[in-house]
């Protein structure tokens, strides 16, 4: 899948949108409108992280940075979803566990 991008009507404040959409999951007025500063809203793929029982961290996968999510499930057990982009491709990859197994997966694809 490419990379997403945006266009929008002249006169749509884009960032103006995002603010909006990290006040709906969860951050205050303050909070979005200072991430909002550091992001390029035409460029830039969201993913809500659950706030509670998830963690995540950035890691080197195929040669670039990707962000591995792994969310705690009430049955004790795990699930992860690691995310990445090269050449303006955006990469996935999701399974149950911890991911430990993750990285080394997504070095095989090519």
């Amino acid at each position: 899948m490419t990379s997403p991008t945006i266009s929008a009507p002249p006169g749509l404040d884009i960032q103006k949108v995002g603010e909006v959409f990290l006040q709906l999951m969860g951050m205050t007025e303050e909070e979005a409108a200072q991430f909002s500063q550091n992001v390029d809203w035409t460029t830039t793929l969201v993913i809500p992280i659950p706030r509670y029982a998830t963690t995540y961290r950035e890691m080197p996968v195929d040669g670039v940075t990707g962000t591995l999510i792994v969310e705690d499930l009430e049955n004790n057990d795990s699930q992860y979803l690691l995310i990445w982009v090269k050449d303006g491709i955006l990469y996935s990859l999701t399974g149950p566990g911890d991911g430990s197994s993750a990285v080394r997966i997504a070095d095989t694809l090519h």
